[in-house]
C-alpha cells in the first residue's frame, strides 16, 4: 500500500522543517521561510491524503 514512500514523504517533512530551524538561526530568513513554506505544503497534502482514505 506504499508504506514506505509515505515514510520517505514524512522523513522528508521533517527535514525540510529542520533545515528552516537551522536557516533561521543562521540568519537567513528568506531560505528558513521557502523550506518552512514547502514543509508545510507537503505536510498539509500528507493528512489530506490521510483523511481523503
Amino acid at each position: 500500500m506504499g508504506g514506505s514512500k509515505g515514510l520517505v514523504a514524512w522523513i522528508s517533512v521533517v527535514f525540510l522543517f529542520v533545515c528552516a530551524v537551522m536557516f533561521f538561526q543562521h540568519g537567513m530568513l528568506e531560505y528558513g521561510l521557502v523550506a518552512a513554506a514547502i514543509g508545510a505544503f507537503l505536510l498539509l497534502g500528507r493528512i489530506l491524503k490521510i483523511l481523503g482514505k
